[in-house]
């Protein structure tokens, strides 16, 4: 009985934990690290609405603003800016003990790039201030 009763309190556990809610809304500090090992300030303010995220990305190097709009599923993440002044970025990853973490896809467009358009895969990591 006593085994049953313990199955039954780990299942409740179980439960209560998957159902926990990861709440991003806030301000979020990291870097943007590229292959090469170059890395970029980043800033984000989230804003969430159940599963549908918004806000904005900012550059601080490059002193860039990019607005958000993703979503979150469980402990994933994913988000697209829209493209200003060249620059566009799609991420996916995953929220970890309140750090973020995963692939951004960054692709910038203009005269000044070789043939026009260039994506690299770089790494963001964000923990929440």
């Amino acid at each position: 009985m006593k085994r049953l009763s313990f199955v039954g309190l780990l299942c409740l556990l179980v439960i209560i934990i998957g159902c926990t809610k990861i709440d991003l809304s806030g301000i979020w500090k990291g870097k943007l690290t590229s292959a090469s090992g170059n890395k970029i300030d980043v800033e984000t303010l989230f804003k969430q609405n159940n599963r549908d995220i918004s806000g904005t990305l900012t550059l601080r190097d490059f002193g860039g603003q990019l607005k958000i709009a993703g979503s979150v599923e469980g402990n994933k993440l994913s988000f697209n800016t829209e493209m200003t002044s060249g620059l566009y970025i799609s991420f996916v990853g995953n929220i970890e003990q309140m750090v973020i973490k995963g692939k951004a896809d960054v692709t910038i467009e203009g005269p000044n790039v070789p043939g026009g358009i260039r994506t690299e895969t770089m790494t963001l990591e964000l923990t929440k201030k």
